[in-house]
């Protein structure tokens, strides 16, 4: 994490190969870039952190991830030569996303939200799909299922208060989509 004026988060990666072809792949990135998607990154980087250098295939593994986030990284350069239409907006998209980190226990409408962002409703859920590849209604949906989900875990709450004070209207319709979203019901995602 670095500071300036404005926060914001940077990630280096060094590569050092002997493979030609990977070199030419290495080579075709610009130096410095904005990526989209980070979280896919961060999760193959966590993922290559935590696997034990003692099991057999560790060597494999780590090539495999670093083939997987040099592809994530290619498709992120294509992605984003496509929104660099919207990229004066990641500001302003990131604070209605803060908005609705912070009030998913709220009702939220998409008017409060385009607000908080400084944007016409119908533009900013044009840009925020863009950006973040989701509808406003379907990020706001992930996060409050992910906060149940914690709940769910960490407390002993009755699930109908985890739904009401995640902002879902009613028990019915929490169980429905987190059903949709885990293959399973609420009461069985906490037995499990």
């Amino acid at each position: 994490t670095r500071r300036s004026i404005g926060y914001f988060e940077c990630y280096y990666i060094h590569f050092t190969t002997s493979d030609s072809s990977l070199r030419s792949v290495l080579s075709s990135f610009p130096k410095v870039f904005r990526i989209i998607d980070s979280e896919k990154i961060e999760i193959l980087f966590r993922d290559m952190a935590q696997y034990p250098r003692t099991n057999a295939g560790y060597s494999m593994f780590c090539k495999a991830k670093i083939l997987e986030i040099l592809s994530c990284l290619q498709d992120n350069l294509s992605i984003s030569a496509q929104k660099r239409q919207y990229e004066r907006y990641v500001r302003n998209i990131f604070d209605a996303r803060r908005y609705m980190d912070l009030n998913f226990s709220r009702t939220i409408r998409l008017t409060d939200v385009a607000a908080k962002a400084y944007l016409s409703p119908g533009f900013f859920h044009k840009v925020f799909k863009e950006l973040v590849n989701m509808t406003p209604s379907e990020y706001l949906l992930s996060v409050r299922l992910s906060h149940a989900e914690d709940l769910l875990i960490n407390s002993g709450e009755s699930i109908e208060s985890i739904a009401l004070s995640c902002g879902f209207s009613g028990q019915s319709y929490f169980s429905y989509v987190f059903r949709i979203k885990n293959n399973e019901t609420p009461g069985h995602f906490r037995k499990r």
